[in-house]
């Protein structure tokens, strides 16, 4: 039984601009919750959310290195309407196949949770975090977030000394359209038990990372994929093109 616990992480985001045709086809008046009374147009709208300074529950630094049991840790910061958020954590069983190891709905708002999943060698993971009712969870009616931490490979120098590699964050909101409506990660588990990230994907392309909302123009950055460097050649090719797996499957 997997049990809630809080860890601390620290986090580091790439950004990529989006190409103008995909900020325009996006340009449209966001979503509300069920229980809301009122909803913001993009004209009324002027912020810029940095969770690393405006969230109390953002922690510091990031916990110990993976163990031998390669334990890693879910991370979700639910908004005002936790019923809505759904994350589904699945293991790879075959090309283009996943089995669901567990999933649950946290039953807080404005909270952060988080779960310990334990994780086999050379394989991959998927996890997928569903606002379902479409208008996501950032940023009009609170601030959710997730993340994986333990998921970056601790990479020994001098065979004593490790260096942490951290992980990205994901922020998401509908903005008119089901495009932002999924939020994923792909992890990679080498044979030695080391997690890359795959890449995330919120249905298609890169996941939304950060809104910013100036006067009625909207300016959405992206983050890149990161790459972690290696001590030692993978059993696996780390070569794959945009839309596949490690291991070549295309991503469900």
């Amino acid at each position: 039984m997997n049990r809630p616990l809080f860890f601390s992480f620290y986090m580091i985001i790439a950004l990529l601009p989006w190409p103008r045709d995909v900020v325009n086809a996006l340009n449209a008046t966001t979503g509300t919750s069920s229980n809301a009374t009122t909803s913001s147009d993009a004209s009324s709208r002027q912020y810029y959310y940095d969770p690393t300074a405006n969230d109390e529950l953002w922690p510091g630094a990031f916990p110990t290195p993976v163990n031998s049991t390669h334990v890693i840790t879910l991370n979700i910061r639910t908004d005002q309407f936790p019923e809505e958020t759904v994350w589904h954590w699945s293991q790879r069983t075959g090309p283009a196949t996943f089995q669901l190891v567990e999933s649950g709905t946290p039953d807080e708002g404005n909270a952060l949770f988080s779960y310990e999943q334990q994780v086999e060698s050379d394989t991959i993971y998927h996890l997928k975090v569903q606002d379902t009712l479409g208008d996501g969870t950032c940023c009009v009616f609170g601030s959710g977030w997730f993340t994986i931490t333990n998921a970056i490979p601790t990479i020994p120098t001098n065979n004593s000394l490790y260096q942490y590699y951290p992980e990205g964050t994901v922020l998401w909101e509908l903005l008119g359209s089901d495009f932002h409506h999924l939020a994923q990660v792909y992890l990679y588990i080498d044979q030695n038990g080391h997690s890359h990230v795959v890449e995330y994907l919120p249905g298609i392309g890169y996941a939304i990372v950060i809104y910013q909302f100036v006067s009625e123009e909207r300016t959405i950055t992206t983050q890149q994929k990161i790459v972690v460097p290696e001590t030692t050649t993978p059993k696996k090719s780390t070569s794959y093109e945009p839309g596949m797996d490690h291991f070549g499957d295309i991503l469900p």
